[in-house]
């Protein structure tokens, strides 16, 4: 049994059904809070230093917190955030995804703390539900922008390409904030993703070894060098002495 097996037997007993339902219902009222009252949304959001100064609440709100402005394309992230994380929820079961997200929440907390003064992103729950949803169906469309139809597993890999290069680039501070936000996807796929990239780079050699094998010359004449390669209409004998 793997640790991530056993760590789901344990949780089972405890886990949220509906989780992915109570996360958009808690982001959506707090979107909704912004235009009675600023100020209490904000309270919502995981600043380390506040919680270090007695502002407990924060780590209960921080999956809540909605960064949105506008309301069309809020309103389409909350729908494709139920859509994906309620489809892996049936597919792994309330156990397994409650793990998931937690260990995402977790480490993204933990990290947070390294830097307190700094508003902590809950951008882990999004992007790592929509990657381990594009890993089990990678073909599914998605419309970007309403209009262009973009295969899941494009969308996955623009989104690493895009995670990848902030991590290179950024400073120590995101470097931190991306390792956290990638955590559960890499302890739940690392693995899977290894495997996968040693899969293709064996295929590509052996499609390599192929070309090559074809192109290789099976008659060749000792004494010009010419083989049915490079002069096909050649009859080629074997000399009997």
């Amino acid at each position: 049994m793997s640790p991530l097996d056993w760590l789901e037997k344990r949780i089972r007993p405890i886990a949220i059904p509906h989780l992915t339902l109570i996360i958009v219902a808690g982001q959506v009222a707090c979107f909704l809070m912004r235009f009675s009252n600023p100020l209490v949304a904000d309270r919502a959001a995981l600043i380390p230093q506040r919680v270090l100064d007695g502002e407990y609440w924060r780590l209960l709100s921080f999956p809540f917190h909605s960064f949105a402005e506008d309301p069309f394309w809020f309103l389409i992230g909350m729908w494709a955030l139920h859509f994906i994380g309620s489809t892996l929820e049936t597919l792994w079961g309330p156990a397994r995804y409650n793990l998931y997200l937690l260990i995402g929440y977790l480490i993204t907390v933990g990290a947070g703390f390294i830097y307190p003064d700094q508003t902590v992103s809950n951008m882990f729950i999004g992007t790592s539900i929509f990657l381990a949803f594009a890993v089990y169906f990678p073909d599914i469309q998605f419309r970007i922008f309403l209009i262009v139809p973009v295969k899941a597993k494009w969308c996955a890999a623009v989104t690493l390409a895009i995670l990848s290069l902030s991590f290179i680039a950024g400073d120590a501070q995101t470097r931190v904030s991306i390792a956290a936000s990638m955590s559960n996807f890499l302890l739940f796929f690392g693995g899977t993703m290894f495997q996968r990239t040693r899969q293709v780079q064996r295929t590509s050699q052996k499609k390599a070894q192929n070309h090559r094998d074809s192109q290789r010359a099976f008659h060749e004449c000792t004494m010009c060098g010419r083989t049915d390669k490079t002069n096909p209409n050649l009859e080629f004998r074997y000399c009997s002495q």
